[in-house]
């Protein structure tokens, strides 16, 4: 058997990358997971958005061709854990399987649909894919319709069926991405499944026409469906009512801020009552900025302490989902204290540093892998223009914060910083996430060498179990001399055959750094999921 060079082997897999470097390619699955993770809207400094969403696509499409059925499991699995910043994603590559696949990825896509398609907000936007991808199909309608009769189909009396859900969701998302609710039922011709969902249904199409209640023997039943339908006509006719009406239906129905007329939006008394009514974690985060504007979170409140023992409620944030990028989002937004829109307000001290935890609760537990570990950060000219996709952050910020969790759990840990320079950050586990990004943001430089790290730790003879390096994979500064060959060289010359190279890609890109020719000591990571910390944990401890 002929013995191969593993030089030889790097050689045949490596391609250029947009930036002119050498890197290795990914495949069509992992471009897939990539996409459905960090979405394509940013692009990278080398790449314009529409370059990666077409290249995406097309990888996309290749898949549902390929194997339909693994792409909807895939969509399904992020979704549903959380592993994106945004579902955007994983709705378009949905509807994309209901149009290009074969039948069988038809009937699975469409019997999944309410596992991705959560809410009526992700409905509309389904709808709008789907109406540019394909038309109205047979498939479409019964997967919309089934959409509708799911969410409601439990008995109207089960005081944990999905009855107040339905309601909610409809009065809530009435209107969005240029579809109304009204406008989807017609299109889909929604078959209800109860009298309830008739009657909502038909009030919905026909709203001058005041539904009677369906005709349930039982008492108690009768008065669970007309209050969810009066609940329902509350939140239509908010904009007839006077303040201290609207501040009586707000707390009887619990209703969502969606519903506030426009009329009472500044009044401090209706979001006073919102806030007693219980707001969503991710309304809440949302509308901080409106909140400290009204006066309502000043600093010594019990706004202000209830608003911060939410943040900091562990399980509460599990339960909502909250991606831990969405929380930087906000904090970053709260703090600068004015919107785009012009609406100004008073920062609090005291939130921006529950924010803070909540963002590292967020990740949950992370266990200590007991190993010494590099945590490199790429802060070339790339990083810093590079955006997330649908978020205010640069990459490198978010680079920052995603280390800043894995520093925190790790008793011998480093942070270092690289471009065509390498540089050790005077960073702790102790510092804000603030101080963290004015150090990171002081060393930006120009091009990027994602070997430095490791030819640095060679270099100083340093005991690395392993590297993490955060970075957009346009690597090039130092020619055909890769991060895979600079490790393979830091092993051979510290006799340290296990050290390991994790790499978190920040961008939708078609490259990586790490050698997918070696698994078990090289990692490609895609995105900034609340998982992430745990699985860099799991791979160095392995």
């Amino acid at each position: 058997m002929k013995h191969i060079n593993p030089a030889e082997v790097y050689a045949s897999n490596e391609v250029t990358n947009n930036a002119g470097g050498i890197s290795f390619s990914v495949d069509n699955w992992n471009k897939l997971d990539r996409f459905l993770i960090l979405g394509a809207e940013a692009g990278t400094y080398y790449a314009s958005p529409r370059k990666n969403a077409e290249h995406s696509t097309k990888s996309v499409s290749a898949c549902i061709k390929e194997d339909g059925i693994r792409v909807v499991k895939r969509v399904v699995e992020v979704s549903d854990q959380g592993l994106a910043p945004k579902n955007d994603q994983a709705i378009f590559v949905l509807a994309l399987a209901l149009k290009e696949g074969n039948p069988e990825t038809k009937s699975f896509a469409k019997s999944v649909i309410n596992k991705v398609v959560r809410t009526a907000s992700h409905l509309t936007q389904f709808v709008e894919y789907s109406s540019k991808l394909r038309g109205w199909g047979r498939a479409l309608r019964t997967g919309v319709s089934n959409w509708y009769s799911e969410i409601g189909r439990k008995d109207p009396s089960d005081n944990e069926g999905n009855l107040s859900a339905l309601v909610y969701q409809l009065m809530k998302y009435a209107n969005r991405n240029g579809f109304t609710q009204r406008d989807i039922l017609r299109l889909c011709h929604v078959h209800p499944t109860n009298e309830l969902q008739s009657t909502l249904f038909n009030w919905i199409c026909h709203p001058d026409n005041m539904p009677s209640l369906p005709s349930y023997d039982n008492r108690d039943k009768l008065i669970a469906i007309s209050e969810e339908l009066y609940k329902y006509a509350a939140a239509k006719q908010l904009d007839k009512h006077d303040e201290n009406s609207v501040i009586e239906l707000v707390t009887k129905y619990r209703l969502p801020h969606e519903v506030i007329p426009t009329s009472m939006r500044n009044s401090s008394k209706v979001w006073q009552a919102l806030l007693d009514a219980g707001m969503p974690l991710n309304a809440l985060i949302r509308n901080l900025g409106k909140l400290s504007q009204l006066g309502l979170t000043d600093q010594f409140s019990e706004n202000t302490n209830k608003i911060c023992d939410t943040f900091r409620n562990e399980e509460y944030i599990r339960k909502s989902r909250i991606h831990p990028i969405n929380v930087l989002n906000q904090k970053k937004g709260y703090e600068i204290g004015c919107s785009m829109g012009g609406l100004e307000w008073k920062v609090n001290p005291k939130i921006v540093e529950a924010l803070e935890d909540m963002f590292y609760l967020s990740f949950g537990n992370v266990e200590s892998t007991g190993k010494n570990i590099v945590l490199a950060l790429d802060v070339s000219g790339s990083m810093t223009v590079s955006g997330i996709t649908g978020m205010n952050l640069r990459a490198h910020e978010v680079t920052a914060a995603m280390a800043m969790a894995t520093l925190r759990a790790e008793r011998n840990c480093m942070i270092t910083a690289f471009s065509d320079d390498y540089i050790e950050l005077p960073i702790n586990s102790r510092m804000s996430l603030n101080e963290v990004l004015r150090v990171t943001s002081d060393c930006s430089f120009g091009g990027t060498d994602c070997a430095l790290p490791m030819i640095e730790a060679r270099n100083q003879r340093r005991n690395v179990d392993s590297f993490v390096i955060y970075t957009d994979n346009e690597t090039w500064a130092g020619g055909r001399y890769t991060p895979a060959k600079a490790l393979k060289e830091y092993k051979e010359k510290m006799d340290k055959p296990d050290s390991k190279m994790i790499v978190v890609a920040t961008s939708c890109s078609d490259f990586t750094i790490a050698d997918p020719n070696d698994p078990l000591h090289q990692l490609d990571i895609a995105g900034f999921s609340s998982a992430v910390p745990g699985i860099i944990s799991w791979f160095i401890g392995k």
